[in-house]
């Protein structure tokens, strides 16, 4: 799947969005991933120590990583298994 990363406007993290509609299955993501904070919209994850924003439409944003390699691997993980069209 391809996806973009961007810096958010706001503050020095990181927003990688699909470049097609997706929608993130949030029960397969609470089967594979631990889970911090959940609601059906949106939820926090921890993937390799790290916190990951994610939400309902595709969107996910990186509390503190800045390094965009690892952020490349940890979506497509997290699209790879958690998505549907």
């Amino acid at each position: 799947m391809e996806f973009e990363i961007t810096p958010c406007k706001t503050r020095e993290k990181f927003k990688v969005r699909p470049k097609k509609n997706v929608r993130i299955d949030m029960d397969r993501l609470k089967a594979k991933f631990k889970v911090k904070i959940y609601t059906p919209v949106a939820c926090i994850i921890n993937v390799d120590s790290e916190e990951i924003v994610v939400h309902r439409y595709g969107e996910l944003r990186f509390k503190t990583l800045q390094d965009k390699e690892k952020i490349k691997k940890i979506s497509a993980k997290i699209f790879s298994s958690c998505t549907s069209s």
